[in-house]
């Protein structure tokens, strides 16, 4: 392979890594971003009071990937990791319901 061609294929090659990176850093959620329905604290996740706090205490087969607890905001499943949970205890009148 020539030296043109070599450089060629390493420049692409490194446009594309730093394409991937950039759209890690910008593009995807993260935890404990902003998102266009989130009110945050410095630090902290969001500080709204959801809906629901559910605790699910149902078996399942095989393996469940997803937190058995977790927040309901207009409909929506969030997960507690998103908020800033000394302020929901804090400020919101809810408390967790166990589901079977």
């Amino acid at each position: 392979m020539n030296t043109k061609r070599r450089f060629s294929v390493v420049v692409f090659f490194f446009v594309l890594l730093t394409a991937g990176v950039l759209v890690w850093l910008f593009l995807l959620p993260h935890p404990g971003k902003r998102t266009g329905d989130s009110i945050l604290k410095g630090g902290g996740g969001m500080r709204v009071c959801p809906d629901q706090w559910i605790q699910n205490k149902m078996p399942s087969v095989g393996g469940n990937t997803r937190p058995p607890e977790y927040f309901i905001v207009d409909g929506t499943r969030r997960e507690l990791y998103e908020f800033d949970m000394e302020w929901v205890v804090r400020e919101c009148d809810i408390s967790p319901a166990v589901v079977y």
